[in-house]
């Protein structure tokens, strides 16, 4: 699965903005920007627009929650060549960017290739709790997961095509 693009259209104090992630090969996305400037709220909604707008969430109100509108491009290959879904959701409905018309949730969840939101959080996002739980266990390690990292590094640097989103 590939995220083409992230359009938030309503998210709480966020100004509307695209994040254009459709550049590159498939790979790591950094996004990064000064405090205060959106990037951990920007993943919130990400995360939101793939596995669905909770009932309540810290820092909205239920009014806030009722205008959300995030739009998602997402690709994947599949052995007919590429599949395409473009899609709206808002609080109580999912509806494709192109029609209108209603898309179930299967379909989003086929487009994801297996990935529950609790796997997304904990492999694809990183939000400044989770720096700060990560620098914790640095500094308890006393340097040997440092030193097993550097050994990964190379690796990963040959295997992954980094783009960047600025705010």
């Amino acid at each position: 699965m590939r995220i083409d693009a992230l359009d938030i259209r309503r998210y709480g104090p966020l100004r509307p903005r695209r994040l254009d992630l459709s550049a590159g090969r498939e790979g790591v996305h950094v996004v990064y920007g000064g405090n205060e400037w959106g990037k951990s709220l920007s993943l919130q909604a990400l995360e939101h627009a793939l596995f669905a707008i909770p009932k309540s969430f810290d820092g909205f109100s239920s009014a806030d929650l009722a205008q959300v509108e995030l739009s998602l491009t997402l690709r994947r290959s599949v052995p007919e060549g590429t599949s395409r879904l473009a899609f709206v959701r808002r609080r109580t409905s999912v509806v494709s960017a192109e029609s209108g018309d209603p898309i179930e949730e299967r379909q989003i969840q086929s487009s994801l290739g297996g990935i529950t939101a609790e796997t997304f959080r904990q492999m694809y996002g990183l939000s400044a709790e989770r720096i700060r739980e990560g620098g914790r266990l640095l500094q308890n390690s006393k340097g040997d997961i440092a030193a097993r990292s550097e050994e990964h590094t190379s690796e990963l640097q040959s295997r992954v095509d980094i783009s960047y989103a600025v705010f």
